[in-house]
């Protein structure tokens, strides 16, 4: 079979291997080719059986034009034979009236991209259970890795009726190893390592509140074996293919920058004070409208927000804090910005967005502003901007703009804010450091950090040396600054 882009090494070993069985795991990290293997994968499967087959593809709803460039990429598959779910389900009218739509497209023998929340609904579980695909296949199937989601059951009574069963994803297991159980259930049915998620645990995981079980409040606290990963890749490497980024890509030089930002004399008040008492006021003359931490986890977001230059008291109202990390951006900006350099920027808080847009207006640099609250319309029309131009600068969420886009035009990328969360971390550091980057001499990312706050915590959670929110909560008064 003949390629349009000739494929990495990798990718055609993936190829042979997942066309010539039932079920197959491409499990290679973000940015190194997966949607392209895939797609070759249906493109061989189709050449081989000489037959049209329906194609159920389920990926976040902001990938899903992602596949579509990709398929255009990879193959000469028409775009009439492509059917993107999200916009039948968007549309007016009730189920009955959509029916036909997907009906035509799975007895046509198409290719079906959905959204994982769109099919989370019960009105449509019915219809595809008894219209299963020939080829079924998750992309970021970590998604389904919780057992009692919704979607999770729906997608594995479907899969069980699929004729091939494909997964994809670079963060199979993030922390906890039973984050693959569900993945590999769907693949072979409970071959491996059965159906029931209780002895997987007991055989990988220990339960380390067991000597409190029969107390009260006792609650089970599973934490992975020592041997629990070399056991777990033996079991599941006859299922797949294993690719690390550096082991398949020729990528330029990543390097990574840490710039200090010194909290204000107003950041640190509010900050101590916040961190020892839950509470604290922006003006002490004015004690009506205070800042309020009720439970841990609202501290440690009032404590993010304070470091990042602003904070939202009781009433919602927001309140900007005089602070020094625009005065950074704005150097770093001096320092790399040509004209046309593109550069991603993320940032957890709406506030934030506003504050880094404020800054790239007052210098004339164009951008967009990539968040969890626009359409899909806009956020594809805003990343074509981005590739072809019209904008220079992404602000985004790492969730929202996080996940299966690839953004490797830009050689920049810098982190203003970030959040607890393993994944959306992961993801984002791979939107612009993946196949693609070639073009680039180097990528930089670039974090912002306050030194002896919330942000040296964020570091540590992410880098893996410490996972819980107990530990956070015990060391907010060893971070406070002096």
């Amino acid at each position: 079979m003949e390629y349009k882009i000739k494929p990495y090494e990798w990718q055609e070993r993936a190829i042979g291997l997942g066309s010539e069985r039932d079920y197959f795991a491409l499990l290679a990290d973000m940015g190194t080719g997966k949607t392209g293997a895939m797609i070759n994968i249906i493109r061989t499967i189709f050449n081989t059986d000489k037959r049209k087959q329906s194609v159920m593809i389920f990926t976040p709803l902001s990938v899903i034009g992602e596949w579509i460039s990709e398929f255009e990429k990879h193959s000469n598959i028409s775009s009439k034979d492509i059917v993107r779910c999200d916009r039948i389900f968007n549309r007016h009218g009730n189920f009955a009236k959509k029916t036909p739509l997907l009906k035509d497209a799975l007895d046509g023998k198409k290719i079906l991209l959905l959204n994982y929340d769109a099919v989370s609904r019960d009105t449509y579980h019915n219809f595809f259970l008894h219209h299963p695909p020939d080829i079924m296949v998750l992309d970021e199937s970590h998604l389904i890795k919780n057992p009692q989601a919704q979607r999770t059951k729906f997608i594995l009574k479907l899969g069980a009726l699929a004729g091939r069963r494909y997964i994809m994803t670079g963060t199979a297991i993030l922390n906890n190893v039973s984050d693959i159980f569900t993945q590999v259930m769907f693949l072979d049915k409970g071959k491996t390592f059965g159906t029931n998620l209780i002895m997987f645990k007991k055989t990988y995981m220990v339960d380390k509140n067991d000597w409190k079980k029969g107390r009260v409040g006792y609650f089970p606290n599973w934490q992975n074996k020592q041997t629990a990963f070399p056991k777990l890749l033996d079991k599941i490497s006859p299922l797949c293919i294993r690719v690390k980024k550096e082991e398949c890509l020729d990528l330029p030089p990543l390097i990574q920058v840490v710039r200090e930002v010194e909290l204000t004399e107003e950041q640190k008040k509010l900050y101590i004070t916040m961190a020892k008492e839950c509470i604290a006021w922006a003006d002490e003359q004015d004690l009506t409208s205070p800042f309020v931490a009720e439970t841990a986890t609202t501290k440690l977001l009032r404590l993010q927000q304070i470091v990042s230059g602003f904070c939202k008291q009781e009433d919602g109202t927001i309140v900007k804090i005089n602070n020094n990390r625009l005065n950074v951006l704005t150097d770093i900006l001096d320092d790399v910005y040509d004209g046309t350099t593109k550069i991603i920027i993320w940032a957890v808080f709406k506030q934030n967005y506003l504050d880094i847009a404020e800054v790239l207006t007052k210098k004339g640099i164009t951008y967009a502003i990539l968040t969890g609250e626009q359409t899909l319309v806009e956020k594809e029309r805003y990343l074509t901007d981005f590739r072809q131009g019209s904008t220079n600068v992404l602000i985004a969420n790492q969730r929202a703009g996080g996940t299966g886009i690839n953004l490797a035009e830009a050689s920049y990328s810098f982190y203003y804010s970030r959040n607890f969360s393993l994944g959306d971390h992961l993801q984002s550091q791979a939107r612009n450091y993946r196949g693609g980057s070639e073009v680039h001499e180097k990528v930089t990312q670039v974090t912002l950090i306050s030194k002896g706050t919330i942000d040296e915590e964020i570091g540590e959670s992410l880098s893996g040396k410490h996972d819980t929110l107990k530990n956070i909560i015990d060391k907010l008064k060893a971070i406070m600054p002096t």
